[in-house]
């Protein structure tokens, strides 16, 4: 019976060993995995076009809560030679009015390379922002906009940290902590003001698939002395048709010192490719 005993107890204690790594080492390699992953993907989703459903609910402080549900087509493109990946919204119905036909313009746009399709494309993009609720201009409000903190063009302007290690259907996550410690930030205000940004990545440590984030963000006091807090998590799931883990859900909750409040939540449906031969390039490269 002693003998037995033995033998579980060790057996438990592999089981805990192997379950809590914590050597910089197995951080720094499990990072570079999903450096890695990030940037083969970002060049996999800038070939796909998804529709996206968003639900927005702004709240202030003395009246109703307003909602407001946007159908739109949704498009991520790889913008020269940067580690850049710009997401553009283009609209098509509003609480369930049409605002224009389906006519898949930003994917026939990008398709027939328009020598000033980046310009084109914002334009279509800043119209589908127009139909945002609230009074938080953003553009942070794509799935991908954390993901590619883990780009390698990006990733030594953090500090990463293993928070813990979960297990999900099975399937071993760790969860790193993400830091931006360089100035200016990726993020900035419309003044140009650096927001650092901050969050989680849940990352499969053997091959580096990243399977949700969280990015959080607080801004600096503006001339009324508003700030906004902004969290944003969202989560992956594969997509048997592409064949790649694709953003499926996005939750946002933007918080003013006004006490005024917006949350949202974006759903991604109907994933399929186009293809763009090569990065587009800005017009000024």
């Amino acid at each position: 019976m002693a003998r037995v005993r033995e033998t579980i107890a060790s057996a438990a204690l592999l089981i805990v060993v192997w379950a809590h790594p914590t050597g910089a080492s197995d951080l720094s390699d499990v990072v570079d995995r999903a450096s890695r992953y990030v940037s083969s993907l970002g060049d996999e989703l800038s070939e796909v076009v998804a529709e996206e459903r968003y639900r927005q609910t702004w709240h202030t402080p003395d009246a109703e809560p307003v909602d407001r549900v946007l159908w739109s087509e949704y498009v991520l493109v790889g913008v020269g030679d940067r580690a850049e990946w710009v997401g553009f919204r283009d609209v098509f119905t509003v609480d369930g009015r049409r605002v224009r036909d389906r006519e898949d313009r930003l994917w026939q746009l990008f398709l027939r390379r328009d020598p000033r399709v980046l310009e084109r494309a914002r334009v279509i993009a800043d119209e589908s922002a127009l139909y945002n609720l609230g009074q938080i201009r953003r553009n942070v409000n794509v799935p991908t906009a954390a993901l590619f903190f883990l780009h390698p063009a990006n990733r030594q302007r953090f500090t990463f940290e293993l928070e813990r290690v979960v297990d999900t259907n099975g399937e071993t996550q760790w969860v790193v902590q993400y830091d931006e410690r360089q100035t200016p930030t990726l993020v900035r205000t419309s003044q140009g003001q650096s927001v650092p940004a901050r969050g989680r990545f849940w990352i499969e440590p053997t091959s580096g698939r990243v399977v949700q984030t969280q990015l959080w963000l607080q801004t600096d006091p503006d001339p009324d002395g508003r700030m906004v807090d902004i969290n944003i998590a969202v989560s992956y799931a594969r997509d048997s048709g592409l064949g790649l883990w694709v953003p499926v859900e996005m939750r946002e909750r933007y918080t003013t010192t006004s006490n005024e409040r917006l949350v949202a939540t974006a759903t991604y449906h109907n994933y399929r490719r186009f293809r763009v031969e090569g990065r587009i390039r800005p017009p000024h490269e």
